[in-house]
């Protein structure tokens, strides 16, 4: 028995600063094999403060979409296997981020 499938995977990545110190984010991505296709879509909005931009704040959601099935279908010569997988499909998170910069000070 012979098989022959076709497995594609293409994405898409785009930032755009909307406003000073805005930034909207998204990421698209579409997979397809053996007859089984999804799309993910992934968008945030970052926000910068401080002079030299140090902290941001970051809200993004996953899988917006919510058609990551989490299954994968494997095919051999003998069989035919769809693997399930546990995870999480579709969630949000806020994120906070400090960044450490160089202050002043000589040599040592």
């Amino acid at each position: 028995m012979r098989n022959n499938f076709l497995y594609s995977d293409n994405g898409l990545s785009v930032r755009y600063e909307i406003f000073k110190k805005w930034r909207l984010n998204s990421d698209f991505s579409r997979s397809a094999y053996a007859g089984q296709h999804y799309v993910l879509l992934n968008t945030g909005i970052q926000r910068y403060f401080m002079a030299k931009n140090q902290l941001n704040i970051e809200l993004k959601g996953f899988d917006l979409l919510n058609q990551n099935t989490n299954i994968r279908r494997v095919v051999t010569d003998t069989q035919i296997a769809d693997l399930r997988t546990n995870s999480i499909n579709q969630y949000v998170y806020l994120k906070l981020a400090y960044k450490i910069v160089k202050t002043g000070g000589g040599e040592m």
